[in-house]
């Protein structure tokens, strides 16, 4: 999913896209088992929606080759006050189906979508496990760590037609975080990789 970004960024960047195990999905696991697989030398975070509270927690480990954060659609506690068991009914639903890529077009990518993003979409949704994907859903509706604001540079890039993510989620950050809006749905990474590209850029460049 992350593909259009990472070839992006790959003009100017070493980049490496880290999926998580299909086996992990309480944030605890994923900061461990992603903690040691971090780089020894000088590296920045870009986390896209369900990972900005694990680079919350991977900043707070304070292990001085984190030199900067990119926010992307992303949040530091739960974006929205829905039942957490209610997430738990994805199990029961046919994932694997056109269907539910059809029913989440427009909260995900809406007007922007395409042929090559629901390709992808589907493919991933044939991949994860039902039950992964309600465990982590409940995680975001349970998570609140926006008491762990780094004290390393930081950049929020909201999606201004996020329906997904409210502009709320962008709050707990202004005080430590450069927050910018991008036009986009909450796939923003997906349907705006020139733009969020050229922004993660700038963030960096600033920051040698």
């Amino acid at each position: 999913m992350l593909r259009p970004l990472a070839e992006v960024l790959g003009q100017w960047f070493d980049v490496s896209v880290i999926a998580y195990p299909f086996e992990l999905s309480r944030y605890d696991e994923v900061v461990a088992w992603l903690s040691p697989r971090l780089p020894d030398e000088p590296y920045m975070i870009v986390a896209e929606s369900f990972s900005g509270p694990v680079a919350l927690r991977v900043a707070m480990q304070r292990n001085g080759t984190l030199k900067g954060v990119v926010f992307v659609a992303s949040f530091a506690k739960a974006p929205r006050r829905v039942p957490a068991m209610l997430a738990g009914l994805l199990r029961f639903v046919p994932l694997h189906l056109g269907v539910f890529a059809h029913l989440a077009r427009p909260f995900t990518i809406g007007c922007w979508i395409s042929a090559d993003f629901m390709a992808r979409f589907r493919t991933v949704m044939h991949r994860v496990p039902p039950r992964t994907l309600a465990q982590r859903l409940q995680q975001v509706l349970r998570v609140d760590d926006s008491a762990l604001m780094p004290d390393i540079p930081c950049l929020f890039l909201q999606a201004e037609k996020d329906r997904l993510v409210p502009k709320a989620a962008a709050d707990p950050f202004r005080n430590t975080s450069d927050v910018q809006t991008i036009d986009g749905p909450h796939f923003l990474a997906q349907a705006q990789p020139e733009r969020v590209g050229e922004k993660v850029r700038e963030f960096v460049l600033k920051q040698r």
